[in-house]
């Protein structure tokens, strides 16, 4: 992760300058720390995040589709009926320019799953259950899927 910070950053860098600007504590402890690096950019490479450019630097590769605009469907949220605040709220973070985290919380029956099932309908939304995900798995769901919304109900 600290090597994608970085990347986002400086936007392009080579091998040299990430291992050189890398936190201490993000170092690999290693004979050979620059092999490592290498290592962990050709894998970033391989899954479609970052791309080695002519002159030998690194760059994460930009989608076209992260910049668009969140398309939000006018009938979002019909199916449930009150909680006008929380549905005021959910549209503010859905087209708000910062990241937002929203954790839903409440007893039995107070629509929190109808709320996500709602979210899981926008493009770029992925819904997981929590009960039945590792932490292993959520990463490389992540990866996999580079969702703009994650939900992740507990079920």
């Amino acid at each position: 992760m600290a090597i994608l910070n970085l990347l986002n950053l400086y936007e392009e860098m080579s091998t040299e300058e990430v291992l050189e600007r890398l936190p201490e504590n993000a170092k690999p402890r290693s004979p050979d720390p620059y092999n490592v690096v290498l290592t962990q950019l050709h894998r970033l490479k391989r899954q479609g995040i970052v791309e080695l450019l002519d002159d030998g630097r690194w760059r994460i590769i930009r989608r076209e589709e992260e910049e668009e605009k969140v398309e939000i469907p006018p009938d979002l949220f019909s199916i449930i009926v009150g909680y006008e605040d929380l549905k005021e709220m959910f549209l503010r973070s859905l087209t708000s320019e910062k990241p937002t985290h929203i954790l839903l919380w409440g007893e039995t029956g107070t629509a929190k799953t109808l709320f996500m099932q709602e979210l899981s309908r926008l493009k770029r939304s992925r819904y997981a259950l929590g009960g039945s995900s590792t932490k292993a798995g959520i990463a490389r769901f992540l990866i996999d899927y580079r969702p703009l919304f994650l939900l992740i109900d507990e079920s």
